[in-house]
């Protein structure tokens, strides 16, 4: 049975364009209750095209700081002390280019607020709420996808 399973494999990869064949195969072996199976890699050449493509993609990708901080999750609860509040959204976000979560701005009701520890994000993986907000001025310059 095995041998028979083997030659049809073996025609089925030469008749199979190479475009098409496997990365990688895996062939078993049982023998009463212990069973073995052994993997091989069918073509060196797609993994070496991965490599050469990761080894481009890395590179780019590092060479810009990403500086990830959570986002926040309070929705319009209103803060018990707006001062803390506002040390904690300048804390969290300084210097942040990639916000895990929400971005929410609320509550910040002193026009003369510096909100400048904005403006390295990039990136928002969920929502921006801006709400209840009395500031002169909201600038986030690099924010591109949210």
């Amino acid at each position: 049975m095995n041998r028979r399973r083997r030659q049809e494999h073996q025609q089925q990869r030469s008749s199979a364009p190479s475009s098409f064949l496997p990365i990688a195969t895996c062939s078993s072996r049982s023998s009463d209750s212990i069973s073995t199976s052994s993997y091989s890699i069918m073509s060196p050449t797609v993994v070496l095209l991965l490599l050469s493509i990761t080894s481009t993609i890395i590179p780019y990708a590092t060479s810009q700081t990403i500086n990830v901080c959570i986002g926040t999750n309070g929705r319009m609860s209103v803060p018990s002390n707006r001062e803390h509040h506002y040390q904690n959204l300048r804390d969290r976000y300084t210097n942040c280019t990639y916000v895990d979560g929400n971005l929410e701005l609320t509550w910040l009701q002193d026009k003369n607020m510096d909100l400048s520890f904005l403006q390295d994000i990039r990136e928002v993986t969920g929502y921006v709420l801006i709400s209840h907000v009395d500031v002169k001025k909201i600038v986030i310059p690099n924010l591109q996808i949210i």
